[in-house]
Protein backbone atom coordinates (compact mmCIF):
# COMPACT_ATOMS: atom_id res chain seq x y z
CA UNK A 1 0.00 0.00 0.00
CA UNK A 2 1.00 3.25 -0.41
CA UNK A 3 0.85 6.61 1.44
CA UNK A 4 0.47 9.73 -1.18
CA UNK A 5 1.17 13.04 0.16
CA UNK A 6 2.49 16.79 -0.31
CA UNK A 7 6.01 15.74 -0.71
CA UNK A 8 5.43 12.16 -2.86
CA UNK A 9 4.72 8.97 -2.75
CA UNK A 10 6.34 6.01 0.22
CA UNK A 11 6.03 2.47 -0.18
CA UNK A 12 4.91 0.31 2.59
CA UNK A 13 6.34 -3.08 3.24
CA UNK A 14 3.88 -4.26 5.41
CA UNK A 15 0.24 -4.29 4.64
CA UNK A 16 -0.95 -0.87 6.84
CA UNK A 17 -3.75 1.24 5.32
CA UNK A 18 -2.63 4.23 4.55
CA UNK A 19 -4.37 7.80 4.16
CA UNK A 20 -4.33 10.04 1.43
CA UNK A 21 -3.76 13.84 2.15
CA UNK A 22 -3.70 15.24 -0.94
CA UNK A 23 -4.27 12.97 -4.47
CA UNK A 24 -4.35 9.48 -5.40
CA UNK A 25 -3.19 8.94 -8.71
CA UNK A 26 -4.38 12.01 -10.82
CA UNK A 27 -7.14 12.19 -8.01
CA UNK A 28 -7.23 15.84 -6.51
CA UNK A 29 -8.30 16.98 -3.27
CA UNK A 30 -11.12 18.53 -5.34
CA UNK A 31 -12.04 15.77 -7.22
CA UNK A 32 -12.26 13.83 -3.26
CA UNK A 33 -14.33 17.06 -2.08
CA UNK A 34 -16.56 16.68 -4.77
CA UNK A 35 -17.37 12.95 -3.92
CA UNK A 36 -18.38 13.78 -0.38
CA UNK A 37 -20.19 16.87 -1.73
CA UNK A 38 -21.89 14.81 -4.27
CA UNK A 39 -22.56 11.14 -2.55
CA UNK A 40 -23.35 12.52 0.90
CA UNK A 41 -26.31 10.57 1.44
CA UNK A 42 -26.72 6.55 1.24
CA UNK A 43 -28.83 5.37 -2.21
CA UNK A 44 -32.19 4.36 -0.90
CA UNK A 45 -31.18 0.80 -1.49
CA UNK A 46 -28.26 -1.52 -1.93
CA UNK A 47 -29.34 -2.45 -5.58
CA UNK A 48 -28.83 1.00 -6.73
CA UNK A 49 -24.84 0.80 -6.06
CA UNK A 50 -22.97 -0.19 -8.60
CA UNK A 51 -21.92 -3.18 -8.07
CA UNK A 52 -20.65 -4.17 -11.23
CA UNK A 53 -17.95 -1.92 -11.35
CA UNK A 54 -16.22 -3.92 -8.77
CA UNK A 55 -16.54 -7.20 -10.46
CA UNK A 56 -15.31 -5.53 -13.78
CA UNK A 57 -12.72 -3.85 -12.88
CA UNK A 58 -10.93 -5.22 -9.38
CA UNK A 59 -12.70 -8.12 -8.53
CA UNK A 60 -9.63 -10.56 -9.61
CA UNK A 61 -6.92 -8.28 -8.44
CA UNK A 62 -8.46 -7.35 -4.66
CA UNK A 63 -10.37 -10.64 -4.00
CA UNK A 64 -13.60 -8.95 -3.74
CA UNK A 65 -16.45 -10.74 -2.10
CA UNK A 66 -20.22 -10.57 -1.49
CA UNK A 67 -22.25 -11.87 1.05
CA UNK A 68 -25.90 -11.04 1.51
CA UNK A 69 -25.40 -7.52 3.84
CA UNK A 70 -21.51 -6.95 3.41
CA UNK A 71 -18.53 -6.29 0.98
CA UNK A 72 -15.12 -8.29 1.58
CA UNK A 73 -12.05 -6.62 0.25
CA UNK A 74 -9.67 -9.42 0.86
CA UNK A 75 -6.36 -7.26 -0.52
CA UNK A 76 -7.11 -5.57 3.09
CA UNK A 77 -5.53 -7.22 6.32
CA UNK A 78 -8.35 -9.11 7.60
CA UNK A 79 -7.99 -7.18 11.12
CA UNK A 80 -8.56 -3.77 8.83
CA UNK A 81 -11.82 -1.91 9.59
CA UNK A 82 -11.78 -1.72 5.91
CA UNK A 83 -11.46 -5.60 5.20
CA UNK A 84 -15.49 -6.17 5.83
CA UNK A 85 -17.55 -3.29 5.02
CA UNK A 86 -21.54 -3.33 5.27
CA UNK A 87 -23.44 -2.71 1.49
CA UNK A 88 -25.50 -0.31 3.51
CA UNK A 89 -23.05 1.80 4.81
CA UNK A 90 -21.47 2.61 1.07
CA UNK A 91 -22.64 5.37 -0.45
CA UNK A 92 -21.63 4.96 -4.00
CA UNK A 93 -18.86 3.25 -6.31
CA UNK A 94 -17.02 5.07 -8.73
CA UNK A 95 -14.76 4.14 -11.36
CA UNK A 96 -12.14 5.98 -12.27
CA UNK A 97 -9.00 5.87 -15.01
CA UNK A 98 -7.15 4.44 -12.85
CA UNK A 99 -8.83 3.14 -9.16
CA UNK A 100 -12.51 2.40 -8.25
CA UNK A 101 -13.71 4.47 -5.20
CA UNK A 102 -16.13 3.17 -2.72
CA UNK A 103 -17.36 6.34 -0.78
CA UNK A 104 -18.65 5.81 2.40
CA UNK A 105 -19.76 8.68 5.40
CA UNK A 106 -16.46 9.63 6.26
CA UNK A 107 -13.85 7.60 3.98
CA UNK A 108 -13.18 6.93 0.79
CA UNK A 109 -11.12 3.49 -0.91
CA UNK A 110 -9.40 3.83 -4.04
CA UNK A 111 -8.85 0.30 -5.07
CA UNK A 112 -6.28 0.33 -7.85
CA UNK A 113 -6.61 -1.48 -11.34
CA UNK A 114 -4.49 -3.51 -12.39
CA UNK A 115 -2.93 -4.73 -9.10
CA UNK A 116 -4.01 -5.23 -5.37
CA UNK A 117 -3.00 -1.88 -4.16
CA UNK A 118 -5.19 0.29 -1.93
CA UNK A 119 -5.44 3.29 -0.41
CA UNK A 120 -7.81 5.16 2.03
CA UNK A 121 -8.90 8.33 1.86
CA UNK A 122 -10.30 9.55 5.67
CA UNK A 123 -12.44 12.72 5.74
CA UNK A 124 -11.34 14.88 9.04
CA UNK A 125 -13.86 17.47 10.18
CA UNK A 126 -12.30 20.84 11.90
CA UNK A 127 -13.49 21.64 15.08
CA UNK A 128 -16.95 22.94 15.54
CA UNK A 129 -16.99 26.36 17.44
CA UNK A 130 -18.30 25.03 20.45
CA UNK A 131 -15.71 22.61 20.82
CA UNK A 132 -13.39 25.65 19.93
CA UNK A 133 -14.69 27.03 23.41
CA UNK A 134 -14.35 23.92 24.85
CA UNK A 135 -10.86 23.39 24.26
CA UNK A 136 -10.27 27.12 25.06
CA UNK A 137 -11.89 26.53 28.52
CA UNK A 138 -9.82 23.40 29.63
CA UNK A 139 -6.62 24.61 28.42
CA UNK A 140 -6.62 27.66 30.41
Amino acid sequence: MRYLGKHGSLQCSTPVLCLILNYCFMITKKVIDELYRKYSKRPSCTDDLDIGVLFDNVADDHGIEIDEKSLVINSVDAGSLFHKIELERIHAIVKFEEAVAIVLRASILFLNIGNNGVNVHVKVNPPTLWQKILWWFRRN
